[in-house]
C-alpha cells in the first residue's frame, strides 16, 4: 500500500444488504452502507451512543468478498 493512504479499520452494522455492480471493463464494485457507533457526552454531560453512518465502495477483489 502506498505510503501517503490512510487505512482506517471500520466496524459497525449495515444498513442495508450489500450491492454488486460491475464496471465497463468489467470490475467488480460493492456498495455497502455502514452505521458505526460511538459514545459521546452531551452538554450537560449525559452519556448517549451516536451513530455515522458510511457510505463506502470496495473494487476489484474486495468487491467480491464484500459482497459475499
Amino acid at each position: 500500500m502506498p505510503a501517503d493512504l490512510n487505512r482506517v479499520p471500520l466496524v459497525g452494522r449495515l444498513t442495508r444488504d450489500p450491492e454488486l455492480r460491475h464496471t465497463q471493463g468489467g470490475d467488480p464494485v460493492c456498495s455497502i452502507r455502514l452505521a458505526v457507533s460511538s459514545r459521546a457526552r452531551d452538554e450537560s454531560g449525559n452519556g448517549g451512543d451516536r451513530s455515522n453512518y458510511l457510505d463506502v465502495n470496495v473494487f476489484g477483489r474486495q468487491a467480491e468478498t464484500a459482497y459475499t
